[in-house]
């Protein structure tokens, strides 16, 4: 981890383990199980609570609007979001969901972060240092995605990948997409 915080263990959807974990401490994702791992400044509200060990959890993901175009939940484990599309079935997407029609979403030139895929199946995650939305659908399309979308941005925008950092945030980080390819 590179902030300090907290980490909760469940194994076999039951929290086995809770404790503090230093900046630059390891952690082991157990087999059966996976870490919730929450940022000081977020254990440090007053809303937060300690979680109750030997509780049984379940994570489950689900949709918060119907998908119009039927995609189904069977089989998923887990999913991302963000807003707004850049890219849908090969052509810029334009639709601002509510929402999302600030300027810090569409015209605002500040560091960016999204994810695509491409029609052989690729997943590109890409992050640049400066880009309005316009230039990120446009740069999605020209990376080959059939589908794309924005990710946070501005100061969580960062990238990590083969031991090197490629973009660094300007914040402590409480959440990552980590993606691990097994050989």
């Amino acid at each position: 981890m590179t902030c300090a915080g907290a980490a909760l263990t469940v194994r076999n959807g039951v929290t086995t383990d809770y404790r503090a974990v230093a900046a630059g401490e390891s952690l082991t994702i157990p087999a059966d199980g996976y870490v919730l791992w929450m940022g000081s400044a977020f254990t440090a509200t007053h809303y937060y609570q300690i979680p109750e060990l030997g509780r049984t959890v379940a994570m489950e993901p689900y949709l918060r609007v119907e998908d119009e175009e039927g995609f189904v939940m069977d089989g998923v484990t887990s999913l991302i979001s963000g807003a707004p599309r850049l890219v849908k079935d090969g052509a810029i997407e334009t639709y601002l969901d509510p929402g999302f029609t600030e300027a810090r979403f569409t015209t605002s030139i500040t560091p960016r972060t999204a994810v695509g895929t491409t029609a052989d199946g690729k997943l590109l995650l890409v992050s640049v240092p400066s880009a309005s939305i316009q230039q990120m659908r446009e740069l999605m399309l020209q990376l080959g995605c059939q589908d794309a979308i924005n990710l946070d941005g501005g100061a969580s925008t960062a990238m990590y990948y083969n031991g090197q950092t490629l973009a660094t945030p300007g914040r402590q980080l409480t959440t990552t997409l980590q993606v691990f390819v097994n050989p």
